[in-house]
């Protein structure tokens, strides 16, 4: 923030009359609500055209460290909350990024999460372009750790996975294992998190020997150096569920299920989207068992958690109208099936494309 500011926000005394003053004039306006302070953009204007060049730049190249300081990491499923706050501000700092053309580990971790972030919202596209802005950043600046080069991978990983590109996603996520086997003192959680990740794609790839092998694994860390209760370990949990259920381990699936649920149920809302998977196993799985009803509800909530989280256009949703059409076949609804399948069908023609393995089951 500058000297000037750095003493006047580290007083809380000086910072409530500065911002008393500032809203006198009408310059800030105050959410109580959401305890934010914001700026008129027609202020903003003016402030910016007052500006030399490189004061501009400087306080361009401050609103990227601050908001790369308090943004949360994406991956943790915990502070999905923090992140839909801070995005808009990281995604205007990606505007002031390109145009002011900075580079440090600080910009790059903040493409970084932005494109994770995007990812998740089945923005693909602008996702991959930012992974690769961050990954040529620190190449440049010769920053190749082993974390720096396992994320890239990672990266690359789940963008091929997301379109359905599964063979395409093999080799990034297991290099990435091989490096972090081959590095001592490997930070435990990247490995579990690695882990899982080959063993979700093995369960894509119908393998589910080796998925139920490498989940285990992750499980196993876990349980042994993170804790059982921590939020990752909700997906491991759910895809050893969806592992069984494969498996017609009925009674298996439920317990994983609801492992992963219970986990679930203790997270604070705003929830992160991929949580909605373990709803989505106990639908399948009271439809296997022919429990029409209990399958509905399930559905029905894990649409109601994906409308509040996700796009209108995410795959995912069409995913699930796939499982609600599927349950009214089941239920010989025959008339609700024909709708339901055309929905998923606009869907994923508008976020993946119609040659994305979840339109084949369509």
């Amino acid at each position: 923030l500058g000297p000037t500011l750095q003493c006047v926000v580290s007083d809380p005394i000086s910072l409530d009359k500065t911002i008393m003053t500032l809203r006198k004039f009408s310059l800030l306006s105050r959410n109580s609500s959401s305890s934010m302070l914001s700026m008129h953009r027609l202020v903003q204007v003016v402030l910016q055209d007052n500006m030399l060049e490189k004061i501009r730049r400087l306080w361009a190249e401050r609103t990227v460290r601050a908001i790369n300081l308090i943004l949360p990491e994406v991956g943790d499923f915990s502070q999905w909350n923090g992140c839909q706050q801070y995005m808009p501000h990281a995604q205007s700092c990606v505007t002031l990024i390109e145009t002011w053309k900075m580079i440090s580990p600080e910009v790059a971790r903040l493409l970084e999460q932005t494109g994770m972030y995007l990812q998740v919202q089945a923005q693909y596209a602008q996702a991959n372009v930012l992974f690769e802005r961050a990954s040529t950043m620190r190449t440049a600046m010769r920053e190749v750790s082993l974390a720096a080069t396992v994320a890239s991978l990672n990266h690359l990983f789940w963008h091929h996975c997301y379109l359905g590109q599964y063979i395409l996603a093999e080799q990034p996520i297991w290099e990435a294992l091989k490096l972090l086997q081959q590095t001592p003192g490997t930070e435990q959680r990247s490995l579990a998190v690695c882990l899982g990740a080959i063993a979700h794609l093995s369960c894509l790839q119908a393998k589910y020997s080796q998925a139920e092998e490498y989940f285990l694994q992750a499980l196993a860390i876990y349980e042994e150096r993170v804790g059982l209760q921590h939020p990752s370990a909700v997906c491991t949990f759910s895809g050893l569920g969806n592992v069984s259920l494969a498996l017609a381990k009925y009674d298996l699936a439920e317990k994983f299920f609801w492992d992963a649920l219970n986990i679930w149920q203790q997270m604070p809302e705003p929830q992160h989207p991929l949580m909605s998977a373990t709803l989505n196993g106990m639908a399948r799985l009271a439809l296997a068992r022919g429990e029409y009803e209990q399958a509905e509800l399930y559905l029905h909530q894990e649409r109601a958690h994906l409308e509040r989280v996700l796009h209108p256009s995410h795959p995912t949703l069409a995913s699930n109208l796939n499982d609600l059409a599927l349950l009214s076949i089941a239920q010989g609804k025959y008339k609700q099936v024909e709708p339901l399948l055309k929905q998923s069908l606009t869907i994923l023609e508008k976020s993946v494309g119609l040659q994305h393995p979840i339109a084949g089951s369509t």
